[in-house]
């Protein structure tokens, strides 16, 4: 480094010296030069693979020895998490590293700045939310199936999609489910999230899918696990600020990834640097500025620095430099002022370069290895020599044109030595071993290397906590205190089954429903033919909004009053039986209501009840045990200072005792609840069935 090169005279004043008092421990503290020999390598094998496994055989070992580090409270043998990897372009080569270091068993982080949509938790996510926008496609639907999620196997796949070659796999999928359960439960899943999906803004139904598939904590399983949980609330936060934009529902959203990954525009992904992950790191020179690591890789030094220019140069000084066209000739050739723009480039992008290469050798704060890998290291090294002869400094100039950090790094080395090198050409390798004192430069013949992969990393890992449980005194005494623990059983195990808040509907009919309320229908289902289910839902909004005393004078009149507030529509008051109405509204029933003091329609309550009442057959040990009862009563009025409960019934039925055993345990609860909330008796439970104008009491 030098004025001419490096903007500055890198002298005394600049050294970097050591700063903390180590003790006298028996380990090489040393500088590692390690210079790969890659001409035993295939061409199928890229440098970042070379170099990836070199290190992670280098981790394990000082790992595997015990190698001590310089803690606060004293010195601890070395953990995954004291080794960063530093890299010139970390964007371009970390994500390679850290895959096959994984591969090699050695747990990696790194800051992935994009990539977001590729990363398996979130491509999963957002398959599912394209099926269930539309089921009807095979690739997202694959991607769902082979998840934890639906965690079906490539076998079952292959199975399905030979029973029905011809069709859409979701169809194919339809028909496995009839005599399948796992393929019954997760359409099931799957027509629930779709129903959701048409009433859920995208990131409530996101919210729901993860606490309903269970998918936040699959994947905190999973390697980086936390890394992973904060992608997924990415997206969730991703998608509350599109519905916060004014862009509402699941199939915008969708469209609105779709049209970032066909620009090819990524959002980012969370980062992945945490003090708690026990993991190697893996970051850029540039982002390491500011931060110490106790042992060091510099990867890539063979890497060739980026001397490519546009043909358009600009300078802030000089100015721009373009090339000139000769007319006659018809070809481009460089200005004087060019070059002299490209010259005054090429020296600040130099100078940057090796002001990163400082940052680089000061990041370690006990050792450093630096890793360089040469296809022919004795050429390399031979040619830069003769750069060297009787010099006793690298010029400027020699540092301008070299090609990468190993260049500086072995010209530097050879200096010491220019002299000597003369007479040791034949053997210079050789003779570099033995010279070099300021850091043990090694060459690595690859091929005599055993690669550490995940399968003999957790080999020996196994082997040794084998010999260690050999070598342990086991305590009975504690192993029966464990053995209790591990095998007790909750005493109220089956509380955890029951939901804390149910409705009526649900203890009737004896499980938990999803009832899925839309406020009103679209039109266009209206000019359709109008289902029972939609008439029975008419009738009870006839019973809550009518006027009945208006409605027993008039009861056409009071259906267009209905119709022009909004309640009802035109199309649905014609199929309405008038009949069944007017039998009802000259009833003795709404006599009494017409007199009543107090009447409320559709009186909705929450309460809290005995767990009893949810399940009969629970033990005595859950008497004291409470449930939250939610409900909605069609209508209650006064008589006599008492409550008198009233239910309305439009369905069809065989006979009155059928419909009593199906509902007197819903007016009983309806007048428990009643009471609680109100503090007055109820005198009647009141089942008025519209099929017959029958009253039933209860």
């Amino acid at each position: 480094m030098s004025k001419k090169i490096g903007e500055m005279e890198y002298t005394n004043e600049e050294e970097l010296r050591l700063g903390s008092d180590f003790e006298n421990i028996d380990q090489d503290y040393s500088v590692e030069f390690k210079v790969l020999d890659l001409s035993t390598k295939s061409d199928d094998e890229s440098l970042n693979e070379v170099e990836a496994k070199y290190i992670s055989a280098q981790i394990y070992k000082l790992i595997s020895q015990g190698y001590k580090i310089k803690d606060k409270d004293g010195y601890r043998p070395v953990t995954f998490k004291d080794f960063c990897i530093l890299l010139r372009n970390s964007n371009k080569h970390a994500k390679s590293f850290a895959k096959e270091m994984s591969s090699c068993g050695i747990p990696v982080v790194y800051d992935d700045s994009g990539g977001f949509f590729s990363t398996i938790e979130i491509s999963v996510i957002t398959s599912l939310l394209n099926i269930i926008d539309n089921p009807i496609q095979d690739i997202p639907l694959i991607s769902v199936l082979l998840s934890p999620i639906a965690n079906f196997s490539i076998d079952d796949l292959t199975f399905i999609r030979a029973k029905n070659p011809d069709s859409a796999l979701y169809f194919a999928l339809l028909e496995y489910s009839e005599k399948n359960e796992k393929a019954k439960i997760f359409l099931n899943k799957l027509k629930k999230w779709r129903a959701l999906a048409s009433t859920m803004q995208s990131d409530e139904l996101i919210n729901y899918i993860y606490e309903d598939s269970g998918y936040m904590c699959i994947v905190q399983a999973m390697n980086f696990g936390e890394i992973r949980l904060n992608n997924l609330r990415l997206l969730l936060e991703y998608a509350r600020n599109f519905e916060s934009n004014g862009k509402k529902g699941l199939s915008n959203f969708i469209k609105f990834i779709d049209r970032l990954k066909e620009q090819k525009i990524d959002l980012n992904s969370a980062s992945s640097f945490s003090g708690l992950d026990n993991a190697v790191r893996i970051m850029s020179i540039h982002k390491s500025k500011g931060l110490e690591f106790p042992i060091c890789f510099l990867a890539n030094c063979s890497r060739q620095f980026n001397k490519d220019r546009e043909e358009v140069l600009l300078h802030p000084n000089f100015g721009i430099g373009i090339k000139l066209f000769d007319e006659k000739r018809e070809f481009r050739y460089n200005s004087y002022h060019r070059k002299a723009v490209k010259i005054e480039l090429e020296n600040s992008a130099i100078s940057e370069e090796l002001r990163v290469l400082y940052v680089a050798l000061t990041r370690a704060k006990e050792k450093l290895f630096l890793i360089s890998s040469l296809k022919n290291p004795e050429k390399t090294i031979s040619n830069l020599a003769n750069k060297t002869l009787s010099v006793s400094k690298v010029d400027p100039y020699i540092v301008k044109t070299s090609s990468s950090f190993s260049d500086w790094l072995i010209l530097s080395s050879l200096c010491e030595f220019s002299n000597d090198l003369i007479y040791n050409s034949e053997n210079l390798i050789e003779f570099l071993n033995k010279k070099i004192t300021a850091f043990n430069f090694d060459f690595v013949d690859l091929s005599d290397l055993n690669w550490q992969t995940s399968e003999n990393f957790s080999n020996n890992k196994k082997n040794e906590s084998n010999q260690n449980l050999f070598e342990l005194d086991f305590d009975d005494k504690l192993l029966n205190i464990m053995s209790k623990r591990f095998s007790y059983k909750y005493k109220f195990e089956k509380l955890s089954e029951i939901p804390n808040k149910v409705t009526v509907t649900d203890i009737v009919s004896g499980q938990n429903n999803m009832n899925l309320d839309f406020s009103k229908s679209p039109n266009f289902s209206l000019k359709e033919n109008i289902t029972p289910a939609q008439l029975g839902t008419a009738m009870h909004t006839f019973l809550q909004f009518a006027d009945f005393k208006s409605a027993k004078e008039n009861l056409k009149e009071e259906l267009q009053r209905l119709v022009f507030c909004g309640h009802l529509s035109e199309e649905i008051c014609q199929k309405l039986n008038l009949h069944n109405l007017g039998r009802f509204l000259n009833s003795d029933l709404v006599s009494r209501i017409l007199k009543s003091s107090e009447v409320k329609k559709e009186f909705e309550f929450s309460v809290r009840m005995p767990l009893k009442d949810y399940d009969a057959s629970l033990s005595d040990k859950y008497n004291d045990e409470n449930i939250i009862l939610q409900g909605s009563i069609d209508c209650v009025f006064k008589e006599d200072n008492e409550w008198i409960v009233v239910d309305y019934k439009t369905d069809k039925f065989k006979s009155i005792e059928e419909i009593q055993n199906k509902y007197a345990k819903q007016l009983d609860l309806y007048s428990k609840a009643l009471k609680k909330c109100t503090n007055v008796n109820v005198k009647q439970n009141i089942l008025y069935l519209f099929y017959t104008g029958d009253q039933i009491l209860l």
